[in-house]
């Protein structure tokens, strides 16, 4: 039997984050993170193995434009950005071409999410 079960749950209550080592904490949580990475980093492994048995996927790009401007070093502009950035895409002076000369916001290619308010 271990020793906390013969000494009782009330033991448990005695072992406080002040009597436990700070380098042992870490260690643990430094345990936990690690495993939870791997687990993340095997199920895309898996969900990558399933796409290509499937005949893989068509990589796109959406833009979101959401509103928020509250990180910004200067003033509240960029929190205005979006609805502008829609309407300099669609100007007839803008160059869609990518490095590669395909087109950037081609339909099956780019989408946009609704603007949000």
């Amino acid at each position: 039997m271990s020793v906390i079960g013969r000494r009782g749950l009330h033991y448990l209550h005695t072992l406080k984050a002040s009597n436990v080592p700070a380098d042992l904490i870490q260690k643990g949580q430094d345990r936990v993170i690690d495993a939870s990475l791997t687990l993340i980093r095997e199920r895309v492994k898996l969900k990558g193995e399933l796409l290509r048995a499937l005949g893989g996927a068509k990589a796109t790009a959406s833009l979101l434009g959401v509103p928020l401007g509250h990180n910004s070093s200067f003033l509240q502009g960029p929190a205005f950005a979006p609805p502008r950035i829609r309407e300099a895409i669609w100007c007839g002076s803008t160059n869609s071409a990518t490095e590669e000369g395909s087109d950037a916001i081609a339909y099956e290619h780019f989408s946009f999410s609704p603007p949000f308010p």
